[in-house]
């Protein structure tokens, strides 16, 4: 459906434009960001709630030109909905109308397929929660707290003292792109493991560890 709105905005004066459903329902739209959703839905309900008046009172409606001081709205009736056209005062009408023809048959033919803007919103999934716990919680707490004792603990006799203060910094480093899940931790031992530095101990580590994973 964009790809057709884009054809009408080329036109020089065309500002922007949207594509409302039978149901009044907004499909999708193409306006500067100064127009929210809200708004856009605002003037779809006023247009519907009107067109069907103006059909019944002229016997057929194939475009309204709404005209104002600095500007005009275009609304184009198609089969399964309606196209609505915000535009300079200074707009080549002429212009306009060849390309409203041009896409007319492609947009009637998406209304019959695409879900509306609206519909779309509320089916987005949600993203899961972002872990916010902080790794020593997770090291001293958490239902690995085990896991993570062990691996730290053996890490103290390739490393000494300061391998409390690099295993913390492994798992912090580990949260940034994994869930603290038992099946994740062989990803924390890669990160552990490329600290030790010496193949031998490395190897050696992840022996050790593999008990606990």
């Amino acid at each position: 459906m964009e790809e057709f709105l884009k054809q009408i905005k080329t036109v020089p004066g065309t500002l922007g434009c949207m594509v409302y459903d039978d149901q009044g329902q907004l499909v999708s739209h193409m306006f500067p960001s100064i127009f929210d959703q809200k708004m856009l839905s605002s003037a779809v309900t006023t247009v519907s709630e009107n067109l069907p008046g103006l059909r019944d009172y002229t016997g057929g409606v194939r475009m309204i030109d709404f005209r104002f001081q600095n500007g005009r709205i275009v609304v184009k009736p198609v089969d399964g909905g309606c196209l609505v056209i915000l535009c300079e005062g200074t707009v080549n009408l002429q212009s306009l109308i060849i390309s409203l023809n041009l896409v007319v048959k492609q947009v009637e033919k998406s209304l019959k397929s695409v879900v509306p803007a609206t519909q779309q919103a509320m089916a987005v999934p949600v993203a899961p929660p972002v872990t916010t716990v902080s790794p020593l919680d997770l090291i001293e707490k958490s239902p690995l707290a085990s896991y993570l004792q062990g691996m730290q603990t053996t890490l103290s006799k390739f490393m000494g003292p300061m391998a409390k203060v690099i295993f913390v910094e492994c798992v912090e480093k580990w949260l940034q792109d994994h869930q603290p899940v038992k099946t994740a931790l062989p990803h924390l031992v890669d990160i552990v493991a490329a600290e030790i530095g010496d193949p031998a101990k490395t190897s050696e580590y992840r022996q050790k560890v593999s008990t606990f994973l």
